[in-house]
């Protein structure tokens, strides 16, 4: 809050529009470490090491859409996942 002698005309609020706004960053699938990849909704230490032993396998991941590839993830896990994750170039 302000304090009582707060001078509120040196106060300049602002609200981006949505044009300017920044969009958050997303986490690479074949980039990320295991600790960065937990932070994915519904990834745990456990998925976050399949993550990274398939792409080490298989090579890296053309589409977030490749996760339903690896054995125990569903798409509803593909789908939770999808706005916060990406592949790259």
């Amino acid at each position: 809050g302000l304090s009582a002698d707060a001078d509120t005309s040196r106060i300049n609020i602002v609200i981006p529009n949505k044009s300017s706004a920044t969009l958050p960053q997303k986490v690479d699938l074949n980039r990320a470490e295991a600790w960065l990849l937990q932070a994915l909704p519904g990834i745990g230490e456990g998925r976050a090491r399949m993550i990274i032993d398939y792409r080490t396998r298989n090579g890296p991941f053309r589409s977030v859409d490749d996760l339903g590839k690896i054995e125990g993830f569903g798409q509803s896990t593909v789908d939770r996942v999808r706005d916060y994750a990406s592949v790259g170039d």
